[in-house]
């Protein structure tokens, strides 16, 4: 009797592990594949404003052709063809705003039906309302500004104005860019900071795939990313104190590495991502996470390990299974966090943040699961505010959850054509924007013998993405189409609009292989405003209309009927009313 007992447990066991091969192999096997993607780069509020105008001008177009007084992403088909879309920072508030909000969605329709108002419409119904939620006491505001200013021209630049709000909101209400990117999105679309993956999404979105371009931060032993910082405070017998962390590995790790959310809009909190977290070629050799606080100098120096990471997410999976429970709040701050890289700036800045309230500018997740990796990670971090609160027990906390940061997707590729065909899209329509300049830099970058990434953190060896040459780019864009712009045009210097036929090459950090033929098709805007700092805010919704203004403008309607309108559709159209709309 114990014999047969016993090979009753042996075939159990058997059966076990040939059921759990079955469903592994199922699992892998329905890893979905793209086909034709859309791809929007990154760009703050330029990128967002940018991709608005965009959509409302030819909304506007596709409407009046087709004589309907109020034309829809459902009645025109406008993105019916589009089974992904990628999404990189400002262009990820702007998409997570189209597919989640309701208010958003009208405010579009409303602008299409009446391009002549758009500007005005943008400006009163989401610029206001944003400044409005980031308004706090003018004196706080003084207090703040100069360092403000300082710290923004160190990260990014100077720039031509003055107004800068965002930077202002987190530093003068001891905020996050967390909390900053739920105040944005729930002041201007009502996205609120409740609403998940999972949340629901307007029937044109239904069924698609949303790719969120994001950068792991993996920095070294000798280049360690600074979670917390404390200066002395006497007062409370609070001494200095620090916490940090680098990526342990058997092998080289670069600092920064591609990553991506995804989700099946339209299904539950359960549904796990349809696509890998990472290339599984990328980061083999990572192994865990190390940290390090410093309670008191010399005497009091807490740390921990986080235990050897898995390679799917390095979260336990939390990233990758339960996806739909994600809070968009989490995926829109990870894929804008454009200050992220301050955690390893060679700059005092972390020294500045910490005498500006213990400003949080980096997005943090964890193990925590169900939906819980971005708000845990947020609250371990918070917890060292506390007197004292760097100590083993909260160095150990986080070594326990293995936090790590995940920042704005242009330290990796801000254009997320890379992660649009890493997941296997064989045709892409870029939407790219930039300032006054006219060339293909960040695609160029991209290329076999491109120019290296303007951020100096950014590791040259993420790069190649395609064997096509930067100087075969360069000339097929320069045979580019370009749109005509009206005397009144202020803002928009350029308007272009072409495809470009290229090649990948072989890339471990995006997984490609040599040899896909990619057809990308491009519609790139020039104009003279930055990604959003030191600018008059009003000027953006300028901006919306002045591109809207110009693919309804007669002169342009037959490169709009032929060239751009086709791109989106996948075919030529013909309209039903008169060429255009003149306004």
């Amino acid at each position: 009797m114990t014999q047969l007992t016993q090979l009753h447990r042996c075939l159990l066991g058997v059966v076990a592990v040939v059921l759990w091969t079955v469903s592994q192999a199922a699992a892998s096997s329905t890893t979905a594949t793209a086909k034709v993607a859309m791809a929007l780069q990154g760009g703050g509020f330029r990128a967002h404003c940018t991709d608005t105008g965009l959509i409302v001008g030819l909304l506007g177009y596709l409407g009046f052709q087709q004589k309907l007084s109020a034309p829809t992403l459902e009645n025109t088909e406008l993105l019916s063809r589009f089974d992904t879309f990628a999404t990189n920072s400002g262009s990820t508030w702007f998409f997570s705003e189209l597919a989640y909000s309701k208010r958003f969605g009208k405010l579009i329709e409303s602008m299409a039906a009446s391009p002549q108002t758009a500007g005005d419409q943008f400006n009163e119904q989401w610029f206001d309302p944003f400044k409005k939620a980031t308004d706090v006491q003018p004196s706080i505001f003084n207090l703040k500004r100069d360092l403000a200013e300082w710290l923004v021209t160190v990260l990014l630049g100077k720039g031509d104005e003055d107004t800068i709000f965002a930077m202002q909101f987190i530093l003068a209400t001891n905020s996050t860019w967390n909390e900053f990117v739920k105040v944005l999105l729930s002041s201007t679309a009502s996205v609120d900071r409740n609403m998940t993956l999972a949340s629901p999404v307007g029937s044109w979105a239904t069924g698609k795939y949303w790719l969120v371009d994001h950068t792991l931060l993996l920095p070294s032993k000798h280049h360690r990313a600074y979670m917390f910082t404390k200066n002395v405070n006497l007062s409370r017998l609070d001494f200095y104190q620090t916490a940090t962390y680098y990526a342990n590995g058997s092998g080289s790790i670069p600092l920064l590495a591609p990553a991506k959310f995804s989700m099946t809009l339209g299904e539950g909190p359960n549904s796990s991502a349809p696509f890998p977290y990472i290339a599984s070629t990328a980061l083999h050799h990572l192994e865990s996470f190390q940290y390090n606080g410093v309670a008191i100098p010399i005497f009091d120096e807490p740390s921990d390990n986080s235990g050897v990471v898995n390679h799917t997410d390095f979260a336990r999976d939390a990233i990758s299974r339960n996806t739909g429970s994600l809070p968009i709040w989490g995926v829109a701050a990870a894929s804008s966090g454009c200050f992220g890289g301050a955690s390893v700036a060679t700059l005092p800045v972390n020294q500045v943040l910490a005498q500006l309230n213990h400003a949080d500018l980096t997005p943090w997740v964890s193990r925590a699961p169900d939906g819980a990796s971005f708000s845990t990670a947020s609250e371990l971090i918070a917890n060292m505010r506390m007197p004292f609160g760097v100590r083993q027990g909260s160095v150990s906390s986080l070594a326990a959850d293995a936090v790590h940061g995940v920042i704005d997707g242009g330290y990796s590729d801000g254009t997320a054509l890379g992660t649009a065909i890493s997941a296997g899209a064989e045709e892409v329509v870029l939407f790219l924007n930039s300032g006054v300049v006219n060339g293909p830099f960040y695609l160029k970058v991209l290329c076999k013998d491109g120019p290296a990434p303007d951020d100096p953190l950014t590791p040259k060896e993420l790069f190649p993405l395609f064997e096509t040459t930067a100087a075969t780019v360069q000339k097929t864009w320069s045979a580019f189409h370009e749109l005509k712009l009206s005397n009144d045009t202020v803002y928009v210097k350029r308007f272009l609009m072409g495809t470009i036929n290229m090649t990948t090459a072989d890339n471990e950090y995006f997984g490609l292989k040599a040899g896909r033929n990619i057809t990308v098709h491009i519609v790139h805007i020039c104009s003279t405003l930055n990604i959003g700092f030191f600018e008059k805010y009003v000027n953006f919704g300028e901006l919306t209309q002045e591109i809207a203004a110009t693919i309804v403008a007669q002169e342009n309607s037959e490169l709009v009927s032929t060239i751009l309108v086709p791109m989106m559709l996948g075919k030529q159209f013909k309209g039903k009313g008169v060429p255009s709309i003149i306004i």
